[in-house]
């Protein structure tokens, strides 16, 4: 087994940065719609390809990701499902617009963060491995990892930048994994095969 060296509270920010600017060079929102918009095919569930191609008139990461899942479609010479035939027929006649975001909306779809919870989640449990502790409850320094991630966050200037939210969403994820039915944790699983 491979030993782990503990992290000093400046070696734990520096690597929360470094991790964070990591996942921004990792997979895109659209990408991860492409793959589970592949799964969605492989599965043969025309009801929630329905909604996909629904989703994706009115939200422009769907609109993107179905486009590159048609393209992989053709460019690997598998059949296209009739109703992305239906629906790439209405985008070549200039039929279906690019859909524009809806500012009010705080998200443009369920899960727009999905890759950036994953990646606090992994930052997290990493420093808990390197002895730096989840929370200010079980932590007898002045550090602790979600509170760290928080300041990288802060530092980056990207949300969320708190404590509190930080762990909201670490929690959130526990539940996900755990839940073997949940979409999210089908979309880990799509992403590790991808990877292979």
């Amino acid at each position: 087994m491979q030993e782990t060296s503990t992290f000093g509270e400046f070696e734990a920010l520096k690597y929360a940065i470094d991790a964070l600017l990591d996942f921004e060079q990792q997979y895109s929102q659209v990408e991860i719609m492409d793959l589970f918009n592949r799964h969605t095919i492989q599965s043969g569930d025309s009801a929630s390809l329905q909604s996909l191609l629904v989703t994706a008139s009115t939200e422009p990461l769907s609109y993107e990701a179905v486009q590159l899942t048609i393209a992989h479609l053709v460019r690997t010479a598998q059949p296209v499902p009739k109703l992305m035939e239906e629906w790439l027929g209405k985008y070549l006649a200039g039929k279906l617009p690019k859909p524009k975001r809806n500012r009010r909306s705080r998200r443009a779809f369920p899960g727009e963060n999905f890759e950036r919870d994953r990646t606090i989640h992994l930052i997290v449990n990493e420093l808990e491995e390197r002895g730096v502790p989840r929370s200010e409850t079980v932590s007898s320094g002045f550090f602790f990892a979600y509170e760290i991630v928080a300041q990288a966050n802060r530092n980056l200037g990207k949300k969320p930048n708190s404590a509190n939210g930080i762990r909201a969403i670490w929690e959130r994820r526990e539940r996900d994994i755990r839940d073997k039915r949940n979409t999210f944790s089908q979309i880990d699983l799509l992403l590790l095969l991808n990877q292979a």
